[in-house]
């Protein structure tokens, strides 16, 4: 992704990247939706714009509960449930996070940049080395 497109677009593409691996997860699994720990304007992938952008790389629905909390009430349901210290490790933010990225993408530009990228490979690699956290 970072070498076919934008690199402000970077944050939106991969996101839609990981929905759509989610969704392929969903299918196998049976499961009806997507559960995410998304809040609005955490970062800049979740403005409404490039939210709506990023549902639309699925065909199933997106459910986020946590929308409107802000970043301490959502630190504290981590703690509660047991997801925090996971969240936490290195390696699990991304480091290639452009220092300007979009809040603003639109959908044209992203669907551009994704038919510049094999993304059926990707989400068949990402599901064959996929690894179950318990």
């Amino acid at each position: 992704i970072a070498r076919e497109c934008n690199r402000r677009l970077q944050c939106v593409l991969c996101k839609r990247l990981m929905y759509l691996v989610a969704e392929k997860l969903a299918e196998k699994e049976k499961a009806d939706a997507l559960l995410t720990g998304e809040a609005i304007a955490q970062v800049a992938s979740q403005t409404l714009p490039n939210l709506e952008i990023i549902d639309r790389a699925v065909g199933i629905p997106v459910l986020r509960p946590l929308i409107g909390f802000d970043k301490e009430e959502i630190i504290k349901i981590a703690r509660e449930i047991g997801t925090y210290e996971i969240s936490t490790q290195k390696g699990i933010c991304c480091g290639l996070v452009p220092r300007k990225p979009t809040t603003q993408a639109r959908l044209d530009e992203i669907i551009e940049c994704e038919d510049k990228i094999d993304f059926d490979k990707i989400i068949t690699e990402a599901i064959q080395e996929l690894e179950w956290l318990t």
